[in-house]
């Protein structure tokens, strides 16, 4: 019977009994009082007291993550589930046109917030998310076990909060005996509107980029932007003008279309302004790919940091670890329209259009064992169709063995380096290089300047794939200066130029390390190593020679090696030794190129 009935009903009873009724019902109506806020509260829904980024928000970062801030403690047994479309209902949804990554989902110490971050990152789009969707398998609760209702948002990734602002260029500012067959690119700190119509119409509509140089003509460049958005890569047909500077400019003010943002943010003009001076072309030019043949090409690559003497660890940025498939067209066209890679798996992926020049397939990953994981040994088969053709079909064999990742064995002397004296940098072996494979070292001073280079063809450096050991002159680098440096082994598997007709593949698996160096001041700062002296030679059962060295405790001397003795003998470098801290080392000498009699010496540098 209704609560508030039972007054009215009880007024034909006697006073007592009405009184007894009415003091019964009072206290029924105090106990409700009192106990049912307690109840109602404790049995009350989780809400969401917080989400990051708040619902509707625009402009976020694509590396931003999903914050939700529940109002009580949450049932954190509760499996975090993705909902997978057309097939399962997880407890959360993330969607957006064309979105389809993985989510990784965690629950926070506090019990009361969930995290959710992309497994690379978002895409530039509006998403909708949800959480405890209808006909979730493990539905999101409260610790008291109550139900989280259905609750939905969105938010827009995007940029356009700052102005762009151009980060490197390459060649760097000031450059010089640059590889007249070099690509162009702009680097910005930000992804940017990828609009190819900052080409314009030159000489009649200005680029967006300015040229300028003699011999240069501005209307053979062609220009596309990285998967990224944020490298405007400018590809000259043909060779750059020889011995030419070369002057470029961003957003000159005659320029009706500016590089800018997604948001409209435009780069300021007279900003940004550099040059760069190509080379001789001989013996700098390496054969040039003809203009009517185009390329596909498989790339994995690696990156890796040193920064002591202990071994690199990998790079944290964005872009550290790649898997790349590449359709270009040739540049008289057609251009490529449909194409597919088909990897171990069997399961074939699209190739995205970009720009209407490529087709590619990128796979941006977080750590080593997901790059390992996302490309595995075995069969990578093209499917690609340019223009009206036929559909052309090229498999690629991805072996199993990476090269070794990069190390600077020598790593403190090159934090010591004599500005008036040759610096021979050391690293370790290439294990299983082959003539086809590639080892290369650049050393950049702090405005990004290329200092030093090897191999060079403009000098001529050459650089073998067995090398251990560069040796840098003397006064390549400025005095007490900080630089960076990049040593690459790249081990190329596939090259055919007529698995398909008019084009050529690539396939190539890259390791890379960056690390730093530092000179000290001019002469008479440092006191030199001692001379060395060579003890002990021997032949080992492989045929090397093999000897001790001492000296300088710490000290790295280049092992050269002379068909004779006099001062008209050619020496050449064949390893470095450091020596440890009682001053004492072992050299080897493991290049296979060598005749008996043979004299070595350990130079000092």
């Amino acid at each position: 019977m209704p609560l508030f009935t039972t007054p009215y009903l009880v007024l034909a009873m006697s006073p007592r009994l009405i009184a007894s009724q009415v003091h019964s019902l009072l206290r029924l109506i105090l106990f409700v009082a009192l106990t049912l806020p307690i109840a109602v509260f404790a049995q009350a829904a989780p809400k969401l007291a917080s989400v990051t980024p708040e619902d509707g928000a625009t402009l976020v970062p694509t590396t931003a993550s999903l914050v939700f801030v529940f109002d009580q403690e949450m049932d954190t047994s509760v499996l975090l589930f993705q909902s997978i479309p057309n097939a399962l209902a997880g407890n959360f949804e993330v969607t957006a046109p064309g979105f389809n990554q993985s989510l990784l989902a965690s629950w926070g110490a506090d019990k009361r917030s969930i995290t959710l971050k992309a497994a690379i990152q978002f895409p530039y789009a509006t998403f909708t998310w949800r959480l405890n969707p209808s006909g979730s398998i493990f539905p999101l609760k409260s610790k008291a076990g109550v139900l989280l209702p259905t609750i939905t948002g969105t938010f827009a990734t995007g940029i356009g909060g700052t102005v762009p602002v151009l980060v490197s260029s390459s060649p760097p500012n000031d450059s010089i005996e640059v590889n007249p067959t070099a690509f162009v690119s702009f680097n910005f700190d930000q992804p940017m509107k990828t609009n190819t119509a900052i080409a314009g119409n030159p000489p009649s509509v200005p680029a967006a980029v300015a040229w300028s140089g003699t011999g240069l003509d501005v209307t053979k460049f062609r220009y596309s932007w990285s998967l990224n958005g944020r490298s405007l890569l400018c590809d000259y047909v043909g060779d750059l003008p020889t011995r030419t500077e070369i002057r470029w400019e961003l957003n000159p003010a005659s320029a009706p279309v500016k590089l800018e943002n997604p948001a409209g943010k435009v780069i300021p003009s007279g900003t940004y302004a550099g040059s760069f001076t190509t080379g001789s072309g001989i013996p700098c030019n390496t054969p040039t790919q003809p203009p009517d043949q185009g390329s596909f090409s498989l790339y994995k690559t690696s990156s890796f940091l040193q920064s002591s003497p202990a071994p690199p660890v990998p790079m944290s940025e964005d872009g550290s670890f790649i898997f790349c498939a590449i359709v270009q067209g040739s540049s008289l066209g057609p251009v490529p329209t449909t194409g597919t890679l088909t990897p171990p798996s069997g399961t074939p992926k699209p190739l995205s259009s970009i720009t209407g020049i490529f087709l590619q397939s990128q796979e941006l990953l977080p750590t080593e064992e997901a790059l390992e994981a996302a490309a595995p040994a075995g069969p990578y088969t093209f499917q690609f169709q340019l223009g009206t053709q036929a559909v052309s079909t090229a498999t690629m064999q991805l072996p199993a063995a990476n090269p070794p990742v990069p190390q600077i064995t020598n790593f403190e002397a090159a934090q010591a380096i004599r500005f008036d004296a040759e610096f021979t940098l050391s690293w370790n072996p290439f294990t299983g290089a082959g003539a086809n494979d590639y080892v290369a070292v650049s050393i950049f001073d702090d405005r990004g300047r290329i200092r030093f280079s090897a191999p060079d063809p403009c000098i001529p450096r050459e650089l073998l794939p067995t090398a251990t050991s560069v040796v840098i002159p003397a006064k390549s680098f400025p005095t007490n200066a900080s630089l960076s440096g990049i040593l690459v082994f790249t081990r190329n598997f596939y090259y055919s130029t007529n698995a398909v007709p008019k084009m050529v593949g690539y396939g190539a698996i890259t390791r890379t390390t960056q690390f730093s160096m530092q000179t000290l001041g001019g002469g008479g700062t440092v006191t030199p190593p001692a001379p060395a002296r060579l003890s002990n030679p021997k032949l080992l059962p492989n045929g090397n020679p093999q000897f001790d060295v001492t000296g300088t405790p710490g000290a790295t001397y280049s092992i050269q090696r002379g068909p004779r003795i006099g001062t008209d003998a050619t020496w050449s470098t064949v390893a470095s030794l450091t020596l440890d801290a009682s001053g004492r080392g072992t050299a080897e000498d493991t290049q296979a190129n060598r005749t008996l009699p043979a004299f070595y010496r350990a130079v000092a540098p």
